[in-house]
């Protein structure tokens, strides 16, 4: 259960469409701009097995068994990250990973968490070139 991926999004339409608007509502609360978080929510309504969340912290859910900023995060390097190569890819990979510590803090994460996971992040890079390019 160590990278155990999460099956919030393989729960029934009408309970993720109930709590896409309630996210809605959390984030103009927490006085960010939820587009983006929606954007990334729908994507993962259209493709639950697509959603890894927050790898090995499990315990860093926003609301209703969901990490908004992990939601963002998937969703960067699932759709976004695939655009790019070279140094373009690492420069965008590592915009989203300090994107991540950024929205992790803003959704009142602390912020040792939230920036440490960016520092593993970048540190994991070159693993994660290995790993994504077999």
């Amino acid at each position: 259960m160590f990278f155990s991926k999460p099956k919030y999004f393989h729960l029934s339409s009408n309970y993720l469409l109930a709590n896409r608007s309630e996210i809605d509502h959390y984030l103009k609360l927490k006085r960010l701009e939820p587009e983006y978080y929606l954007k990334a929510y729908d994507y993962f309504c259209e493709h639950p097995k697509d959603f890894d969340g927050a790898t090995i912290v499990k315990d860093l859910d926003d609301l209703f068994g969901i990490d908004l900023s992990a939601l963002r995060h998937d969703y960067d390097y699932i759709v976004n990250l695939k655009r790019y190569n070279g140094l373009k890819w690492l420069k965008m990979k590592l915009k989203y990973d300090y994107k991540y510590g950024r929205s992790m803090e803003l959704l009142g994460k602390s912020i040792l968490v939230s920036y440490l996971r960016v520092v593993l992040l970048w540190l994991s890079t070159p693993f994660y070139l290995i790993i994504t390019r077999i």
